[in-house]
């Protein structure tokens, strides 16, 4: 299956779950100075609430 990038969570994994850890960062960035490109993913063994002050402190 291709990545979605209309999905906060785009990767599946083999049984049809979403890989919690990699988020597309266009759907959880709203930050009024980062841009973030269409197929812009992230991926964190102990992902944030906040991706923006994570990327960005």
């Amino acid at each position: 299956m291709p990545l979605d990038p209309l999905r906060t969570h785009p990767l599946c994994l083999g049984d049809g779950s979403t890989h919690p850890n990699t988020v597309h960062l266009a759907r959880v960035i709203d930050h009024p100075n980062i841009t973030v490109g269409d197929f812009t993913y992230a991926n964190d063994f102990d992902p944030p609430s906040d991706w923006a002050a994570r990327l960005a402190p």
